[in-house]
């Protein structure tokens, strides 16, 4: 964890082995990039 931080990352999922738990976290990180994640403006 530590590393991908060093290597720029701002989070990582934790894959679940549990189909639908995998399901639901693919549901939310698809409304977290689509409707809560704000690009940096371009200069």
């Amino acid at each position: 964890m530590a590393r991908t931080y060093d290597l720029g990352a701002n989070s990582y999922i934790v894959k679940p082995l549990d189909f639908g738990a995998m399901v639901d976290v693919v549901r939310q990180a698809g409304f977290y990039w689509l409707a809560i994640n704000q690009q940096p403006q371009v200069l």
